[in-house]
């Protein structure tokens, strides 16, 4: 969340929001591969007590960054979607298989794809 916040560019202030948005789900997306097996247990057990706090975090600054560089979006349906990806159980999947440079490249063809103006 510092990094988003306060952070370097792109992943920080300063840089266009689409550049922002890449950025976000690239770290966002090494984080969750980094810690794929801790986020399998995460959602087993009973919720942190900031889980909340997080979500509505991540929630407004995609919606934010989506409204701005695509403002005739559902910012709001379509940001929880792209970041609903992240934790598809396809994700545990190819970790374990080894595929995480695949899954990088698809989770920014995926952010590419939705910023590309018709």
């Amino acid at each position: 969340m510092d990094a988003i916040t306060n952070g370097p560019p792109p992943l920080g202030p300063g840089a266009p929001a689409d550049a922002r948005l890449i950025a976000y789900f690239d770290a966002m997306a090494r984080l969750v591969i980094d810690n794929s097996e801790l986020m399998v247990a995460y959602r087993t057990e009973p919720p942190h007590p900031r889980t909340a706090e997080f979500h509505a975090f991540w929630d407004n600054h995609i919606t934010t960054l989506l409204r701005d560089a695509r403002p005739d979006l559902d910012a709001e349906v379509v940001g929880r979607l792209l970041l609903g990806a992240l934790s598809a159980e396809l994700v545990p999947a190819m970790v374990r298989a080894g595929e995480t440079d695949r899954l990088l490249a698809a989770v920014r063809e995926l952010v590419e794809s939705v910023l590309r103006t018709p």
